[in-house]
């Protein structure tokens, strides 16, 4: 889970806990009425679109959700009230999205790992990136 207590220069959150059901459109729906949203979309897993494997039935062809989305707001201090609004496990107040409870959060940074080439031997270079923020700094 992102850290919550990190204050960032974003205005994108992160949300978890989502039901596999939950679209884009009912993520938008459900922070439009909280705050201005600029954009949103809900994480789908990568589809085999391999000629080698048929698909056996029209459900195996849908994208499967991750349970997980982003959310920018068109303000930073709508994204920061959010994530301290909803994110304290202390906090009686809860999210639903699709009749489930949902967490929010920052979005974490990830380290990936680049190769680089120096000298005859082949090294990986950790680079601190953040992760996609869809019309956020």
């Amino acid at each position: 889970m992102p850290s919550t207590s990190i204050r960032t220069n974003s205005s994108t959150i992160f949300v978890s806990n989502l039901a596999y059901t939950t679209t884009t459109e009912s993520l938008r729906a459900a922070f439009d009425d909280l705050a201005p949203v600029r954009s949103c979309f809900v994480v789908y897993e990568k589809m085999n679109l391999s000629p080698e494997v048929p698909v056996a039935n029209s459900s195996a062809s849908e994208p499967k959700s991750k349970g997980v989305g982003y959310v920018t707001f068109a303000l930073k201090e709508d994204a920061e009230n959010m994530v301290e609004r909803y994110a304290s496990d202390a906090n009686d107040e809860q999210l639903v999205v699709d009749r489930r409870k949902i967490r929010v959060g920052w979005p974490d940074k990830k380290v990936r790992m680049y190769p680089s080439c120096r000298g005859s031997s082949l090294r990986f270079t950790p680079i601190c990136v953040q992760v996609h923020t869809p019309g956020g700094i």
